[in-house]
């Protein structure tokens, strides 16, 4: 019979995760910083950071190659903790790191409070590098003490992501959702119960892409009842060529743009 795990058993499953993905995930991070071209994700902040001061980022996983590949340009990240050894969850210090006095220059001089642009990251499902200890919540590379904070799958799944730190980074998560002007899904299997509901209606009012090697079936259900929302995935006989999918419609394209590296190469000129 199924039940909900203890706390005790889910702090071990969330720990064993961890050191699990730990080992490649600094494979991964090697990679991304040796890396002689600027990764895929990198460029792609870079350009949409042109014309605005931030871009809300999205990521079920525990892993930090988002934050590297921001760091690989120099782009700040508001990830709700504030501090650099070992950071607090604070959301309003963590906002405040992306400002900049400016001065203006003039018959009087005054100073005014800029945006830099950044990356506004929400992980619903939690990281590798956060903690709870003594009720309170940290981000640290170190192995300082206290539990990890991972939404690990299983019957529980649901409920720990309504505690904190998730809640937070799940209502933020869902109102940039609400109030995106179009969407780029990413290798998403379109199977989160605290975010499905909000793309569900976004997704068929705004322009979206959908990338991926193969689309899931959840995610075909999305692009059948969604007018502006295209689909690219690998095709079946051949990794070099994508298959196209909007509404009912499929075309092949003799290039692999399902591909992020390659879509912004080629979509994004970069």
């Amino acid at each position: 019979m199924a039940g909900v795990a203890s706390d005790e058993l889910v702090e071990l499953i969330a720990d064993q995760i961890a050191v699990c993905i730990a080992g490649k995930e600094m494979h991964a991070i090697a990679e991304i910083l040796s890396a002689s071209e600027v990764p895929a994700f990198s460029r792609l902040f870079r350009h949409v950071l042109r014309t605005t001061e931030r871009v809300d980022v999205i990521t079920t996983n525990y892993d930090r190659l988002l934050e590297v590949q921001a760091a690989r340009v120099g782009i700040g990240v508001d990830s709700i903790f504030y501090g650099h050894t070992v950071g607090k969850f604070d959301p309003v210090q963590s906002s405040k790191t992306m400002l900049r006095p400016e001065n203006q220059v003039g018959h009087r001089r005054t100073t005014s409070i800029r945006t830099i642009p950044h990356v506004r990251l929400s992980k619903p499902h939690g990281s590798l590098d956060w903690f709870t200890y003594n009720d309170e919540h940290f981000r640290s590379d170190l192995a300082i003490p206290g539990a990890r904070r991972i939404v690990a799958p299983g019957g529980d799944k649901y409920r720990q992501g309504y505690d904190v730190p998730f809640d937070q980074q799940r209502e933020r998560a869902n109102a940039a959702i609400d109030a995106a002007a179009a969407l780029l899904f990413v290798g998403y299997g379109f199977n989160d119960d605290h975010l499905q509901t909000h793309i569900q209606e976004r997704i068929r009012k705004v322009p979206s892409v959908i990338l991926s090697h193969t689309i899931t079936e959840s995610a075909r259900e999305y692009l059948a009842t969604s007018p502006s929302a295209i689909g690219m995935e690998a095709d079946s006989a051949n990794d070099a060529y994508t298959r196209v999918l909007k509404g009912e419609g499929k075309t092949v394209l003799d290039s692999p743009i399902w591909d992020l590296n390659r879509f912004v190469k080629e979509v994004l000129g970069k």
